[in-house]
């Protein structure tokens, strides 16, 4: 038996800068690169298929903001990919003092830069690829910060902070909460003073401690349905997790499997809202009517 099924390139990031800290601008070399790569191992999975009478599949991580777009050719890669894995978290974190939702699904006036799921989800539309090889990523964690000014159940992100929160699941990486954490402790124990949002009009869940005013934008069950249902109107490929092991008694991935189970889990009015199942006694929602693309 193999478990080989092809080959995933996570190539952080073409164009990326990564030699310009030495004089070195490869952005044109790296965009090039990219495609000849690809487009090698894509002759080799051909040939190894036609070995082996199995089908192996090509795929790619990808940035889709505004600023690594432009470094890969995807007219010529497109077609050599199976899926394109949209890297769709870590829109903020604890390398800037800006502070608001790291994986929204929507963007709002006040969301930095204007990044959002759906907006990166198009940016890859209009360049050619089909909606169905887009998987779209979910963060199992959350990032923190801490010193957070003027936050407000109406205004939960584009603020300033101190930075990141100097504390969190990894020593390595302060600011880093794995879902499970979050679950197990900040959800489950008020007594820690963190207070949890729905920010409706982004689609993203916040814990705020309004003693210590830190702040944490993290992935939860509603946002991953709100996520699972948009894949579902705009007919994706999927959705992908970084990473399995942070869940918590498998709420996410329940969430997950519900939102995409049209049986279990119907398509959303403007109107409606899903009833979040992990814990959360003291949610405060901000909402919006307005249509969402």
């Amino acid at each position: 038996m193999t478990f080989f099924t092809g080959v995933q390139i996570d190539w952080e990031y073409p164009g990326g800068h990564g030699l310009a800290g030495i004089g070195l601008d490869n952005r044109e070399q790296e965009k090039q690169g990219f495609t000849q790569l690809l487009a090698t191992l894509k002759q080799e999975l051909r040939y190894l298929e036609n070995k082996t009478q199995r089908h192996y599949e090509l795929s790619a991580a990808v940035n889709a903001s505004p600023k690594f777009t432009g470094s890969i050719d995807w007219p010529a890669v497109t077609p050599l990919l199976n899926h394109v894995f949209l890297m769709s978290y870590d829109y903020l974190g604890n390398w800037s003092n800006t502070v608001g939702h790291h994986s929204n699904l929507y963007a709002t006036p006040a969301t930095p830069d204007g990044l959002s799921v759906s907006g990166q989800v198009q940016s890859l539309i209009q360049q050619g690829i089909r909606p169905d090889q887009i998987i779209i990523g979910s963060p199992f964690y959350g990032r923190g910060w801490q010193g957070v000014k003027h936050f407000t159940p109406e205004r939960m992100e584009g603020l300033d902070s101190d930075g990141g929160i100097q504390k969190g699941s990894n020593l390595d990486e302060p600011g880093y909460f794995t879902y499970s954490d979050i679950a197990e402790h900040f959800l489950a124990k008020p007594q820690l003073g963190f207070t949890y949002y729905y920010d409706q009009n982004a689609e993203a869940a916040v814990l705020f401690n309004p003693q210590r005013n830190e702040y944490i934008s993290f992935e939860d069950t509603r946002s991953l349905t709100a996520k699972a249902h948009y894949i579902r109107k705009h007919q994706l490929g999927g959705i992908f997790a970084w990473e399995a092991t942070a869940d918590y008694q498998q709420q996410l991935v329940n969430a997950i499997h519900a939102g995409l189970n049209t049986a279990k889990s119907p398509m959303l009015t403007p109107s409606q809202t899903v009833e979040n199942t992990a814990i959360s006694p003291h949610s405060t929602n901000t909402y919006s009517t307005e249509q969402k693309k």
